[in-house]
């Protein structure tokens, strides 16, 4: 053996010797840095998953209120004018897939049936199909898209199902459709395909090589994005069973569940040991409490491969090249983490409310430069949302001082000082009224026609808020002008009636029940429009209603014609006035106060004054309703004759 022969063995040995342990600790130390880097991806991409359909949603949300308004503006259009219209949506919307327009079959628009206008896989063609006609028994009452909407009254995200026309997996955004009265007419629903789901998934940066399968799930297990493994659209708990994989069991009922991973896991295939990392990620409906979850299978291979090629370079450079190689691989670690902690510590900063926070500018075709990008974009969008937020809430808080300002007026058009006459102590009165929104449409007056004779008003609008308070303004001074120009209720009724009547377009109308009181005989004279009629208690006899010729309420039919009844009242007697907010006081049962409670609360108060009549009347109110909202505006008149 050559003295070269063992020099070359012993640097040979003494490489090896150096190498071997820097390459297996090189070796854990990559997969250490690997580990890391998808333990910090991890919230990151799944911030930008949600930001994605956040932002979907957003837009689906819009087009179907804007689509909405339009069809309620005017109902009356052909089948081809409605497909007009959807036509033109989906020409500018390329995440609509299609529109379902349905009306109620027991309501007034049952006779148009309903219409489904969705597009076919061949560019630009749509497929137009009538409700009305059923195809093998189809009913989409029993539809999700109808139902949900149906069911709960107001906009709602569908959970994901086969479209039954166009047999595409797809969620709906349905809207109810109702009349000037709350009534149901139909629905619109706005279906967007779940395959842009599975579009945005594999347009994702992440290196394929190094991605053994990536898969989305539904809550309900339902595979709704696939890359390499042929799950789509399948259940895979019935996958797991068919291939006795309980592994896989227990990975979809952590994601079901909504919950975070990253665990060990075999290849659908049984053949590749590796890591799934799954995340759970907003469901394109946004429903609270509704969630689909993204999964990622990283093979051990490629795990390995990676660490392993970078214990490859070490040993074919050599002990020569060994320091050169540590510091090379120290840069190139510090190269590749340094973006990813300045992209953490600028998301930090975001996510402590600086918005204005700097974002690292990376150039490249990498997928850490890809997510900066989208960080940037998240980064604007965040703070054009806040600023629109702001300024939304500027509006709303404008509106709110209005609504205010409003109801300091409607209240001030109301008495709140007892008349003066000379037979003031022939009478006790007390009156109350509590709007349900910020101004509402009942309303309560009395004043004196003459030193003696005192008239009592109360009145309801059809509605609420705004437009009922201006309607209930515009009645209540048409009624005192009459009424005193007149001295006859039923004229003056007879006269409102026909102002109310004119170019109302809006098809509002008045209940009213007025009382004239002749303080010195107790006689008493009343008309009734429509209104509830009061309870009118005797001295020692159970509460009744006061029985009055009723009409229809004011501002429905021009040649209705008012009479006057006439009752005579004793000391003691009390009148009780109230609009249906009393008893339609709806509890959380949804039982209303009724008149039976009512006349019960009356009765046990009948020796209380006037105030407190209406004070337990109240008391009793609330505790009935419990927490439950105001619904109508509650109006209350007590009078009582001595």
């Amino acid at each position: 053996m050559t003295i070269a022969f063992r020099i070359a063995i012993s640097a040979l040995s003494a490489v090896l010797i150096v190498l071997v342990p820097m390459s297996y600790f090189s070796y854990r130390a990559t997969l250490g840095v690997i580990e890391r880097q998808l333990r910090v991806i991890q919230p990151l991409f799944a911030e930008f998953v949600n930001a994605n359909i956040a932002k979907q949603n957003a837009n689906i949300e819009t087009i179907t209120r804007l689509a909405a308004r339009e069809t309620t503006a005017d109902l009356d259009r052909t089948p081809e004018q409605f497909r007009k219209m959807f036509q033109e949506i989906l020409n500018e919307e390329p995440a609509v897939f299609g529109f379902s327009l349905a009306f109620d079959p027991q309501g007034p628009m049952r006779h148009h049936g309903g219409w489904n206008l969705h597009r076919r896989e061949i560019p630009g063609e749509t497929r137009w199909t009538d409700l009305a006609e059923p195809v093998d028994g189809y009913d989409f009452t029993k539809r999700i898209w109808y139902s949900a909407a149906v069911n709960r009254r107001e906009p709602v995200w569908s959970k994901p199902y086969l479209g039954r026309f166009s047999n595409v997996p797809m969620v709906s955004y349905s809207i109810p459709i109702t009349n000037s009265d709350g009534k149901l007419i139909g629905v619109l629903a706005c279906d967007i395909s779940i395959q842009w789901i599975d579009d945005f998934v594999d347009e994702l940066s992440i290196p394929r090589k190094d991605i053994e399968q990536l898969f989305l799930l539904s809550q309900d297990g339902i595979v709704l994005a696939d890359r390499h493994w042929d799950m789509l659209y399948k259940n895979i708990f019935d996958l797991a069973r068919e291939h006795n994989d309980r592994a896989l069991e227990k990975v979809a009922r952590s994601m079901t569940a909504g919950e975070w991973g990253n665990l060990e896991y075999k290849s659908l295939d049984g053949i590749r040991d590796g890591r799934i990392i799954f995340v759970p990620i907003n469901d394109a409906s946004g429903n609270e409490g509704s969630h689909w979850s993204l999964a990622v299978f990283v093979s051990q291979e490629a795990v390995h491969g990676f660490a392993v090629n970078v214990g490859g370079r070490q040993v074919a450079i050599g002990l020569i090249g060994l320091m050169a190689m540590i510091v090379l691989l120290m840069f190139v670690a510090h190269g590749i983490s340094r973006p990813i902690r300045e992209l953490q510590e600028s998301a930090l900063t975001i996510a402590s409310g600086d918005l204005e926070a700097k974002i690292p500018e990376l150039h490249g075709r990498d997928e850490i430069s890809a997510l900066a990008g989208s960080f940037t974009k998240m980064q604007h969008d965040l703070k054009d949302y806040i600023g629109t937020l702001a300024e939304t809430t500027r509006r709303k808080e404008q509106m709110e001082s209005d609504l205010r300002i409003g109801r300091k007026i409607q209240m001030s058009l109301v008495p709140t000082r007892f008349p003066e006459t000379p037979f003031a102590d022939h009478f006790d009165l007390a009156a109350f009224m509590e709007p349900a929104k910020e101004v509402g449409g009942d309303f309560y007056d009395y004043f004196l026609l003459d030193d003696e004779s005192l008239c009592v008003v109360i009145a309801d609008v059809s509605g609420k808020g705004v437009p009922a308070s201006l309607l209930m303004a515009r009645g209540s001074a048409f009624f005192r002008s009459y009424l005193f120009g007149t001295g006859r209720l039923a004229d003056a009724a007879n006269l409102v009636n026909r102002e109310l009547c004119k170019d109302n377009d809006a098809c509002m109308f008045i209940t009213l029940f007025a009382a004239i009181l002749h303080l010195p005989s107790g006689r008493c004279r009343h008309v009734n429009a429509g209104h509830n009629p009061p309870f009118f208690l005797r001295k020692d006899a159970e509460p009744v209603m006061l029985p009055s010729g009723t009409g229809l309420p004011l501002g429905i039919d021009e040649d209705s014609h008012y009479t006057e009844t006439e009752d005579i009242l004793h000391p003691d007697d009390l009148l009780f006035l109230y609009t249906d907010g009393v008893t339609e006081a709806m509890n959380p049962d949804s039982e209303l106060f009724g008149e039976f409670r009512t006349a019960a609360t009356l009765k046990k108060n009948r020796n209380e004054d006037c105030h407190r009549v209406i004070v337990k009347t109240l008391d009793d109110i609330h505790a009935f309703v419990q927490e439950t909202p105001q619904s109508d505006d509650i109006t209350m008149v007590s009078l009582r004759y001595r």
